[in-house]
Order: C-alpha cells, then sequence, then structure tokens
C-alpha cells in the first residue's frame, strides 16, 4: 500500500518515518514498515516539539530510536524489541559531551544541530596550561582547568587554519596572567601574538615577528611549540666561537652555521654534512673565520689529536681540505694564533714556548 507520510532519517540499515498524525514507522530489509509501539504514544515529533525522534538503527543486534529534548537540550535513545515496541531508555545526555557525539557517530546524524557529526573538537596543541582546539567547522576553542571549553571570540572571526591556510592558529596559553594566542603568518613567514582577556575574547594584537629572529624564538619558548617548523623551539643556535669576523654557531640540531658581521647566517655546505660536534665526537669545530681573502673552518680530530683545516667558497661550501697537525707541531700553533683559539686545549694560544 502506498505510504503516506515523510522520510525523517535513512542513513544505515533502518529508514525513520512519520506518517499520520506524526506517528512514527521504521523501514527495514526490503521495504518493511513497522510502526514503532512505545509507552509516550512515540510521535515522530519536530523542531517545535519537547521531544523529537531523530534516528532509527539496528545497533549492535539491538533495535533503538534516538530522541531529541529541545526544551532541554539533550539525547537519549530508547531500546526496542524485535517489533520494535519500547523495553526500556537510557540516560540523557547534553548536547556537547562525549556520550552525545558518540551517540551522533552510531546513529550517523547531527543530532545536536551543530553542523558537525560525532566529536567536535581536534585538538591542536596541549602544551601549557590551556589546549587550543579546532572544531568541525574550523571554529577555534581553548580548553583550560577541569576541561571547560570556551570559543574564540574575534575580529576575524578566528579560524583555526591549517598550513595552507594565510593564518594559522598554532598555540594558546594563559601566560603571565593574561591570554594570549600565537598566530603563523604561512604567507609572509612571521609570528604574530593575540592577548585576549578573562573570556577569551580579542583586546588587542602585536607583532610580525619573522621566523628566525629573537622575538620569534622567544615566542616559541613561552609557547613551548615550534612555530617556525625548523624542528626547534626556542633559540635554534648557540655560539661556539665569536673570535674575529665571523661567529660560528651550533644549532639545535647539531648543524652548523656561521654568522657574518652584518648578521647573516649561512649553513655550512660540506662532504661530511657538517655537524659540530664536541669534546666526545671524533670530529670537532673549534672555529670559522674569513682568513686572507679565504673562508676557512679550523676542526679539531679528538681520537688522533690533530688540527684540520677546510677552505671553503663565498657562500661557505667546502672546496679543499689540508693538514694533519698533531697538537704539540708549529703548524698547529700557528693555527692556533690564525684563528685565536685554544684548539689543542692545553690552556694557551699559539707557541705555548718562550
Amino acid at each position: 500500500a502506498p505510504f503516506f507520510g515523510s522520510t525523517i532519517e535513512a542513513v544505515g540499515n533502518t529508514k525513520l518515518l512519520s506518517g499520520g498524525g506524526g506517528k512514527a514507522y521504521v523501514e527495514y530489509g526490503a521495504g518493511t514498515r513497522q510502526k514503532v509501539a512505545s509507552p509516550w504514544n512515540s510521535l515522530a515529533g519536530n523542531d517545535i516539539s519537547v521531544w523529537q525522534m531523530v534516528a532509527a538503527e539496528t545497533i549492535g543486534g539491538s533495535n533503538q530510536i534516538l530522541w531529541r529534548n529541545n526544551n532541554d537540550r539533550f539525547l537519549t535513545t530508547w531500546n526496542l524489541d524485535a517489533n520494535w515496541s519500547w523495553q526500556s531508555s537510557s540516560d540523557a545526555y547534553d548536547f556537547y559531551t562525549p556520550s552525545a557525539w558518540d551517540l551522533e557517530t552510531s546513529f550517523q546524524v547531527d543530532a545536536n544541530k551543530d553542523g558537525i557529526l560525532g566529536v567536535p573538537f581536534t585538538t591542536i596543541e596541549t602544551q601549557g596550561n590551556t589546549k587550543l582546539l579546532s572544531r568541525g567547522d574550523d571554529k577555534a576553542f581553548v580548553e583550560y582547568g577541569a576541561g571547560t571549553r570556551q570559543e574564540i571570540s574575534s575580529p576575524w572571526n578566528s579560524p583555526v587554519g591549517s598550513d595552507s591556510s594565510e593564518w594559522q592558529m598554532m598555540a594558546a596559553d594563559a601566560i603571565a596572567g593574561g591570554n594570549q594566542i600565537l598566530w603563523r603568518n604561512n604567507t609572509s613567514s612571521f609570528l604574530h601574538l593575540w592577548n585576549l582577556d578573562a573570556n577569551w575574547n580579542w583586546q588587542s594584537s602585536s607583532g610580525s615577528d619573522g621566523f628566525n629572529t629573537p622575538a620569534a624564538w622567544d615566542l616559541e619558548t613561552s609557547f613551548q611549540v615550534d612555530a617556525t617548523k625548523d624542528g626547534i623551539t626556542g633559540v635554534p643556535f648557540t655560539t661556539m666561537e665569536a673570535q674575529g669576523n665571523t661567529k660560528l654557531l651550533t644549532r639545535g640540531d647539531g648543524m652548523a652555521f656561521v654568522e657574518r658581521g652584518d648578521g647573516t647566517r649561512q649553513e655550512i655546505s660540506s662532504p661530511w654534512n657538517s655537524p659540530v660536534g664536541s669534546d666526545s665526537s671524533e670530529w670537532q669545530m673549534m672555529a670559522a673565520d674569513a682568513i686572507a681573502g679565504g673562508n676557512q673552518i679550523l676542526w679539531r680530530n679528538n681520537t688522533y689529536d690533530f688540527l684540520h683545516l677546510w677552505n671553503l667558497d663565498a657562500n661557505w661550501n667546502w672546496q679543499s681540505s689540508s693538514g694533519a697537525d698533531g697538537f704539540n707541531t708549529a703548524r698547529a700553533w700557528e693555527l692556533e694564533t690564525t684563528f685565536q683559539v685554544d684548539g689543542n686545549r692545553d690552556g694557551r694560544i699559539g707557541n705555548p714556548f718562550t
């Protein structure tokens, strides 16, 4: 017989239908329809009714109906027998709770009508006292205290963003008594800061700090995130040697850099992949300088106790190597004098004898 009604939900193995007078029906198998019998007379309901049927499904061998309470904003389920007669009801789950999101996932419907199916939040960052979350609609939220969540209100409508967007939220924290959001601009390669009030409403903005700047490294340290995505959190460089016209630096990943007089830095390219090394490594960089018009790196071999020299081009690319000069030799003392470092670590620079 023709069915004079409307389909409420058709996802999964069972359709939920509304017949005449709001009576509820399920349709399953090869089109079999069954009126839903219940102690509540099982009206299908709608958005303006207190109770509204949202979905019907056979889950784990059990027939179930998902209900939405529009007044008190919670979800609950009915468990029914093989003939879709009511057997029992579940607890009431507020819309924005894990149990409600699990029900949405099970029935594959947006039961709380927030535009998102299932768990709406993805964790972006968890360092410090506050988590930064992304909701399914790309809105940003913070989670703090005992799980309290707060949408971030801002003049930009606060999209969380991603690597492919121009603006990308990186971290949220309460720092020195103030709520702050760290942003990354992927187009122009700088970091930016929001200051927010106690309710995470935007108050002011500051900074356009280029990735490889002290201000950007300070922000990474404060938020404990690798915001520049160079694999290092905070200041990436440690000064190994600062004599002469060129500084020798080590980055957090062990790679070597030189810093020229104008502050520009250049990674050292070499056939050895140029690790800086340490006292416990076989090869250890000791100093870098532009000497007599040529760029040079002084090495110390800790296994065989000699000094070694690299000659590099104007861009600090390796060109040639020379020497295996034992520590207590005239040539080793000459290298110490040239680079003004104690290469053999005898407590003296240059010829130790008078």
